[in-house]
């Protein structure tokens, strides 16, 4: 079987079909057991599956853990009852979340060694493993929404991550686009400001690359009332000196 949650939820059936998944909390509950690790106790899940400010019954609970049975068909027996609550049983390489968690790990560790096309090649493969919004099919709530929230974290660290393999592989010129759409979004993100600045001096264009910094020094302003952080401000300053050490070799244009 294949279990994904990085976008829509989604359960594929050994035979490659896809699993009609009942909408509503049924989706809830199949993600709460499969983001959290081992057993989840049932006042755990009576919580995450609640509606209002009291917790569902442990019986409407157990309503909602056999409709997950009967959806999953001959694999019933994944989703089981045990001492500590419930689980789903998720086999080695089943789940797409522990594969991206697998290849972004591996991804950083290659960029901290300075093994820029290794860290490339899997961190490319982590960002392919997304296939849109996170679980925008799984009813919003308190204990659904962090998470989301974490995952969306994961996926933009390994986007920052990719950018930098891709800077020092020299790929300056091509990135360009792809980040100032990036840095045109609201809120800003002052990492992608800066990998920005970085592809646009490596160009050899120095002018845009200090404009993208007032833009950005003036949304932080007008919007915020604060200045842009110190990574930011350090690279502006760096930029303005022409610093040799900001340069890739046989990258600089003009």
């Amino acid at each position: 079987m294949r279990f994904e949650v990085t976008g829509p939820l989604r359960v594929v059936g050994d035979d490659g079909a896809a699993v009609a998944l009942p909408r509503g909390r049924v989706r809830q509950l199949l993600t709460a057991l499969l983001l959290q690790d081992g057993p989840v106790p049932e006042t755990k899940l009576c919580e995450w599956l609640s509606q209002g400010t009291r917790p569902m019954a442990g019986s409407t609970l157990r309503t909602h853990i056999a409709a997950l049975r009967r959806a999953l068909g001959s694999a019933a027996d994944r989703v089981r009852t045990v001492p500590a609550g419930y689980l789903i049983e998720v086999r080695s390489g089943e789940l797409d979340l522990a594969e991206f968690r697998d290849l972004s790990s591996r991804g950083r560790e290659a960029l901290s060694a300075g093994d820029y096309a290794a860290a490339g090649r899997l961190l490319r493969q982590a960002a392919n493993l997304w296939c849109g919004p996170v679980l925008t099919d799984v009813p919003d709530s308190p204990h659904v929404w962090p998470l989301v929230m974490e995952l969306d974290e994961e996926r933009q660290l390994v986007t920052e991550g990719l950018v930098d393999a891709r800077l020092h592989l020299g790929e300056h010129r091509e990135l360009i686009p792809e980040l100032r759409a990036r840095a045109s979004m609201d809120p800003p993100q002052e990492r992608v400001v800066e990998q920005l600045m970085t592809a646009l001096y490596r160009s050899g264009r120095r002018i845009e690359a200090c404009d993208a910094y007032r833009r950005l020094r003036k949304l932080l302003a007008e919007a915020y009332g604060v200045e842009p952080g110190a990574a930011v401000e350090r690279l502006h300053q760096r930029i303005l000196a022409d610093h040799s050490d900001l340069r890739l070799a046989g990258a600089m244009t003009a």
